[in-house]
């Protein structure tokens, strides 16, 4: 990625915050299709927890 070595900092921060914010695009369009709240229950993760 061309981001290693000496003079290559701001580089390196450029792909965090294009990464930052590709995720808070893509977690805001799932709380807006209301998609956040239903994907744990569609993947069966919201399962009471039995002891």
């Amino acid at each position: 990625m061309g981001c290693a070595g000496t003079d290559k900092s701001e580089a390196f921060a450029e792909v965090i915050a294009s990464f930052c914010l590709a995720l808070e695009l893509s977690t805001l369009s799932a709380i807006a299709s209301d998609d956040f709240a239903h994907a744990p229950e569609r993947l069966g993760r919201n399962r009471p927890q039995t002891l």
